[in-house]
């Protein structure tokens, strides 16, 4: 006769992994938003040297052109003349870039600018170009043939940047900046959200997987077999499977005298750099602070601490080690680096009349499951108490 059982696996291990995949798609939000940042500066700068070599290339077509009037007007105006002063102020004011010029001759030099005081200096009888930001710091240049004058030469200073195209791409880009800033601001709020809720969810939801085919007793303590806590290495006489197998015992007579439930746990962690006795130690310690069990907490081999809550049921030492699990995983996180490193096994007595060594196969089959499946790494032995009495009035 087959014994029919349900396998109650904890979302635990469901809900690292949605962690992670949470996690990985924040990361790659945030690659994103710092993708469209680096694009952003990157078309801020190649807008503002287009605009840049805009400017130069509209400075030296003017440049040249009121190079041409000047020198059309030395050749009947002198340098001192008003004619050639009003002509020299008028094509610069028409034009867009320029803003100062200097016609400099051996015997004469006469210096223009559009704003008073802003762009020329004064060096005794000699004018020189003062520079600003938004100014090139070259001038143009091209030399002139002046009348009755050697070394003729007309040099202007322009504007480096358009100041309204530079206003309006600042705009483009200030705007552009919406989205990634919005997106991070959006991911910030879902992250806190869920931060929140996970910090006030004290028990996961649970997956229940039915068997189809209900496995015979037999091969379900067969499959135990293969990772029966006898097989476990003992690391002291004091804390070793018998004793924990006579306590279990003697508890399960009890809580069976007073019609009370019973439950008992097997937890194991991955091998580990540290020291297997180090972080047994450690996780014995933090099980008898949590459950506040003194006696009824034991190391069972090298990497397992076994557990006894008389008078809980399965769905209590489920959300028990629910919260056992979180709390040693978050708290020291430099040893376990993921909810799996960590599995737990556990069974009740569920009204059966069981003896100790029903308990700790069960729960050695819900651990093996456990350790063989990281995302569900804590796995309860749920049994169906009609069948199981069923399956011991057949043997």
């Amino acid at each position: 006769m087959n014994l029919f059982y349900t396998g109650i696996l904890l979302k635990k291990g469901r809900c690292m992994t949605a962690s992670k995949k949470s996690s990985l798609r924040y990361s790659l939000i945030a690659y994103i938003c710092i993708a469209l940042y680096v694009f952003l500066i990157g078309f801020t700068v190649f807008e503002i040297t287009s605009d840049n070599q805009r400017c130069h290339r509209i400075a030296q077509q003017e440049f040249f052109a009121v190079s041409d009037i000047i020198e059309n007007t030395v050749q009947t105006d002198d340098l001192d003349t008003e004619t050639f002063k009003v002509t020299v102020e008028t094509a610069l004011n028409e034009s867009t870039m320029l803003q100062a010029i200097i016609v400099a001759g051996s015997a004469q030099v006469r210096a223009f600018e559009r704003e008073t005081g802003k762009s020329i200096a004064w060096s005794g009888d000699r004018p020189r170009f003062i520079h600003s930001f938004g100014i090139a710091e070259n001038p143009l240049l091209r030399l002139v043939a002046l009348p009755n004058q050697r070394n003729g030469a007309i040099s202007a200073l322009y504007r480096a940047f358009d100041t309204t195209a530079i206003i309006r791409i600042l705009k483009k880009v200030l705007i552009a900046l919406l989205l990634p800033l919005m997106l991070s601001f959006i991911t910030l709020i879902l992250y806190l959200k869920q931060k929140n809720t996970d910090s006030q969810k004290g028990e996961e939801d649970i997956f229940v997987e039915t068997f189809n085919e209900s496995p015979t007793f037999e091969t379900v303590f067969s499959d135990a077999a293969e990772s029966s806590p006898k097989k476990l290495e003992q690391p002291s006489p004091s804390t070793s499977e018998k004793e924990t197998y006579a306590r279990l015992e003697t508890e399960l007579k009890r809580c069976i005298v007073f019609n009370q439930d019973i439950v008992f746990i097997l937890m194991e962690f991955k091998e580990m750099h540290f020291g297997d006795e180090k972080v047994c130690n450690l996780l014995y310690e933090e099980a008898v602070n949590f459950f506040l069990l003194v006696d009824l907490v034991f190391i069972y081999g090298k990497r397992n601490i076994a557990v006894i809550i008389p008078g809980a049921d399965l769905d209590d030492g489920r959300e028990r080690v629910s919260r056992f699990q979180r709390t040693v995983v978050e708290k020291y996180s430099e040893i376990f680096w993921e909810i799996s490193d960590l599995c737990i096994g556990l069974t009740s007595r569920n009204e059966r009349m069981v003896n100790a060594e029903y308990l700790i196969r069960e729960a050695s089959v819900s651990l093996k499951k456990a350790l063989l499946d990281p995302e569900n790494p804590i796995v309860a032995f749920r049994s169906d108490p009609e069948k199981f009495k069923a399956f011991m009035d057949s043997r």
